[in-house]
């Protein structure tokens, strides 16, 4: 949004405005790494420069420096850029490969306005699913934002897999996380996968198969134990 027209004079050692001067006006940001928008060069008329469209986007603490030549600068008073209204959610901490059963890392959403600032004065509910993978997401999945910002700390899946996570809270525009794994648990039994027939007595039996399982049921990829059959 605009900023409220900022004047500045130009005046003699006495501070009177030299209503004769038409010279060339700059503003600026004092510091900081935003960038300010609007016509930052204006001519003096009658002693005063008028900048009435400077705008910022990033929102924070600002104050602004004029200069003209070797006229000695003047600072302003300080001025708070605050967000915009909220319009998109941003996963600015991203899940990460974890073993089944096991909490996955936090996973940490921002509401931000259209220009990428943090909404903190944004309280709303947002919530959490599967955007991708068969299977049933454990914790909580729904949370309120404190100061713009959501935290998704009990999250869990028990099913091995590759996965990502969406986010959702109204009409604001949703964001997906990365692809993470879920890598199965430790081994704790033996399933037959593959039941062998039938067969004549000399004859060879047909292929039978044991699968290595963790407690939620999934293969263990990365066992390699020997596994006996008897009768």
């Amino acid at each position: 949004h605009t900023l409220s027209a900022l004047l500045v004079s130009v005046e003699d050692q006495y501070n009177n405005v030299v209503t004769s001067d038409s010279s060339n006006v700059t503003i600026a940001l004092t510091g900081g790494n935003a960038t300010l928008g609007g016509t930052t060069i204006v001519a003096a008329s009658n002693g005063v420069a008028t900048f009435s469209d400077l705008a910022l986007t990033q929102s924070g603490n600002y104050t602004l420096d004029a200069s003209d030549g070797s006229l000695t600068g003047t600072t302003s008073s300080g001025f708070i850029i605050s967000p915009d209204s909220a319009s998109k959610l941003i996963i600015t901490q991203q899940p990460s490969t974890t073993t089944a059963g096991h909490t996955i890392s936090s996973v940490i959403v921002k509401v931000e306005d259209q220009y990428d600032n943090v909404v903190t004065s944004d309280s709303s509910t947002i919530t959490i699913a599967l955007a991708s993978g068969n299977a049933t997401l454990g914790g909580t999945k729904t949370v309120a934002a404190s100061s713009g910002i959501a935290t998704f700390s009990t999250l869990s899946l028990t099913k091995a897999g590759s996965y990502t996570l969406g986010v959702s809270d109204g009409s604001l525009t949703a964001d997906t996380s990365s692809s993470f794994t879920i890598n199965p648990d430790a081994a704790t039994h033996l399933v037959f996968t593959q039941q062998t027939g039938n067969a004549t007595a000399g004859q060879t039996l047909g292929a039978l198969e044991v699968s290595v399982e963790d407690q939620y049921d999934n293969i263990v990829t990365s066992d390699s134990s020997n596994v006996t059959i008897a009768l």
